[in-house]
């Protein structure tokens, strides 16, 4: 338990690992759920990094208590991500099913949305979506997740519509900055950078304002992206990076900080694998994973 609080509390890393790696050697002194949660949870977020393996610990765990929230929330995402997309969603009917609050019910119906429009189910992901929007009209965010099947189902005039009315009117801030982020995405692949930009960066100015601390490697990772995916100039997207790791080394940042992952993701994208492998060395994987 203590791994997955520190994951969720953004200290993932050497502080997660080693508490996860802690309580898989004493897997054996838990209860039957406890010890396979224990297994499942080191291999797949934890050092082990072993699907298969978790997989299996957690189908364990479903055997033991077929109802463990747990056990089919990860399970679920585990099969997405092996594009095992009919088993995912047989698991999040099952929670669908089992849901005692609106919340529940509210996170099943966004995960089964997601596995519709991977399957290519458009009848099926728009009936969800008028389901959840019928339902649970308030619920943090729920408006860009319903963004995000229309635009996948081809209703984009729908989606943006829907995003900008939560922009400018969404009672939550923390709302009103990602759907600023999603139209900033989208104006992008338009090819409107300036717009893109324009939308990053004030919503980095509004996380300021709201006294919320911005990642230091935001900007720099924002620009490469454009520079990469937009502008098609990947060697200014590696000079981006290089020079703000330059100018402020992962080492002089906390772990949390640390932008392993997205460093790796576009200097992969722009072509330079070798400086993708080495940035992510620290974390023991291979970039794409």
């Amino acid at each position: 338990k203590l791994g997955m609080i520190l994951e969720i509390d953004g200290r993932w890393g050497p502080e997660s690992d080693s508490a996860l790696a802690q309580a898989y050697r004493y897997r054996d002194r838990l209860p039957d759920r406890e010890h396979y949660l224990a297994i499942a949870s080191y291999f797949g977020d934890g050092p082990g990094r072993d699907r298969a393996k978790a997989v299996a610990a957690f189908e364990t765990v479903l055997e033991l208590d077929s109802t463990n929230e747990i056990g089919l929330v990860n399970l679920s995402n585990l099969e997405a991500s092996r594009r095992e997309f009919t088993k995912s969603a047989r698991l999040i009917r099952r929670l669908l099913a089992q849901a005692r609050s609106p919340d529940d019910s509210a996170q099943a119906l966004l995960m089964l949305m997601s596995e519709q429009v991977a399957q290519n189910q458009p009848s099926g992901a728009a009936r969800t979506v008028a389901q959840v929007r019928a339902a649970f009209p308030k619920h943090p965010g729920m408006d860009i997740a319903v963004a995000n099947v229309l635009y996948a189902l081809g209703r984009e005039d729908s989606a943006i519509q829907l995003e900008s009315r939560t922009r400018l009117s969404d009672p939550d801030p923390a709302t009103r900055e990602q759907a600023k982020v999603w139209l900033a995405r989208v104006a992008g692949v338009h090819g409107r950078v300036r717009e893109a930009s324009r939308l990053i960066d004030d919503y980095s100015t509004q996380d300021t304002a709201r006294g919320i601390s911005v990642p230091p490697y935001r900007r720099a990772i924002v620009s490469a992206y454009i520079e990469e995916r937009y502008r098609e100039k990947p060697a200014a997207a590696v000079a981006i990076l290089d020079s703000v790791l330059a100018r402020r080394p992962f080492r002089s940042v906390k772990w949390s900080d640390r932008s392993y992952f997205d460093f790796a993701t576009y200097y992969a994208r722009a072509g330079r694998i070798d400086k993708a492998r080495a940035i992510a060395a620290p974390l023991s994987i291979q970039p794409g994973c």
